[in-house]
Formats: C-alpha cells, structure tokens, sequence
C-alpha cells in the first residue's frame, strides 16, 4: 500500500474532478482506483466535464456505470445538434435528455455524498458554487457548468446566466470543508511540452492557449489554498479536449496514479 493510499484511508478526504472536455474521461480511470482501494471520498467537486462525473458519483453510481454513461458522450450522434440561434453553436437539448435520464428529479441536495459544482456568472463575471444547500435540479446545474461560451448556450438559474465553470475554477478546490483534497487535473498535463511544429494549426494554438489559460489559474489557486492538495496529473499531452471519441484510451491514461 503506498504513501498516498494509506494517508487517504486515514484522513477523511474530497475529491475534486477539473473540467477538460473529453480529457475527463481520465478521471473514470481515478474512480476505479479508488474502488479498487476501497476508498471513499466525503464529497465531490467538479467542473465542466469533471462536474458530470462528480455528480453521478456523488448519487451512487459506480465507476463501470458512469464509464457506461458517458460512451453516450463518445458518440457525438447521441447530443451534437448545430444551433440555429445567435447564442451557441451547439444546442443542449439532446445533451438535457441524458442528463434527465440519470439524474431525473433529483435536487443538490438530494445526494448521498455532498456535491459541489462550478460556473460562471456571465454578468458579473464571478465564480458561481453550486452547493447542497441549493434547491436546484441537478440537471439545471450541470447545463451551466458544461456551457462554454459560443459553444454551448448560457443557462438561465434564478435569473442570472451562467457559463462553463472553468473560466473561474477549472479544478475546485476552496468548496470543500474537508481540508485534504484529491484532485485529478486533467488539462496541466504536458503543459510544457515543446511544440514540434514550426507554424502549428490554429486549432492547436486555440487548444494549447486554453491549456495555458486554465494551468496558471489552477497554479494561482493553489498557492492561496490553506487546504492539503493532493494532485493527480494524467499524462494526457497527445489528446485533445475535443477526442470524445477516445473514451477507452483517456480512461486509461487515469489508471495507478495512486499506486
């Protein structure tokens, strides 16, 4: 048993799950070891994509389940619908059903282990955390922070529009009242990696600035942070956010970090 594994079997602990598009899929390879560990995390905090699996372990749901959940994701068929509308690229409708079809009616506050979520307020621009104590579907939560912004369309919550949780936390950290925290953070991995070609394609410039943008403020977070982090990295340097139709390869790319 390592270090690691010992000192979170002793210390009660949360874990923290980062947004990254399809890059989160690593964090189905965090989950299942620490099911194989026999782990237990008080509670759950996620981002974006990390926010969908941290609310379907805070339910209950085992790590096989949501793997099964999520290849609904790996098949862009199953929730890519273009917009129309001047306000997204991509419609959420199809994305809500299965969202519905997880979750149903259950609120924040109906979960088995404390669940913290992360968006942004369009308007005033702050840090929005969705907590136990908000009487909001967990639906509704989850739209505001996947909704990147021109991809997805904000979401509407008491009046106040939100986007994708990554423009103000990508990896929760602050939220949670344990003061040891798990975090698997999928989107500092191969940060530093030399870029290899001399005019690289203007979709790798957007990706590696995102990766940049999101690695300095989780660096800058941490460093304010009283709490005790723990950071898993997944060397996720060959995949992009948008790979969500390498589900099995990211998975595994999450696996033994703990060992």
């Amino acid at each position: 048993m390592t270090v690691m594994v010992t000192l979170l079997k002793q210390t009660p602990f949360a874990l923290s799950l980062s947004g990254g598009g399809a890059l989160g899929y690593a964090h189905l390879g965090v989950l299942h070891d620490l099911e194989r560990y026999d782990l237990h995390p008080q509670s759950y905090l996620g981002t974006s994509m990390g926010g969908i699996i941290a609310a379907c372990a805070a339910i209950g749901m085992r790590e096989a389940e949501i793997y099964e959940t999520l290849k609904r994701f790996s098949a862009f068929g199953k929730w890519l619908k273009l917009s129309f509308s001047a306000k997204s690229l991509i419609e959420t409708h199809k994305i809500k059903e299965i969202f519905k079809a997880i979750f149903k009616e259950r609120t924040m506050m109906q979960t088995e282990k404390p669940l913290f979520l992360i968006a942004t307020d369009l308007q005033s621009a702050e840090r929005r955390i969705f907590t136990p104590k908000d009487n909001l579907y967990i639906v509704d939560v989850l739209l505001a922070t996947i909704a990147v912004p021109g991809i997805f369309p904000p979401k509407e919550i008491g009046g106040r529009y939100y986007v994708d949780g990554f423009l103000s936390e990508n990896l929760p950290i602050e939220a949670a009242s344990e003061t040891l925290l798990l975090a698997s953070d999928v989107m500092s991995a191969g940060i530093h990696k030399a870029v290899e070609k001399d005019t690289p394609h203007v979709g790798e410039i957007l990706e590696r600035t995102i990766r940049i943008l999101v690695h300095n403020q989780t660096r800058d977070k941490l460093a304010c942070s009283d709490k005790k982090v723990i950071i898993l990295t997944p060397e996720l340097s060959d995949y992009k956010t948008y790979h969500f139709n390498k589900l099995d390869e990211i998975r595994e790319k999450g696996l033994g970090l703990l060992s």
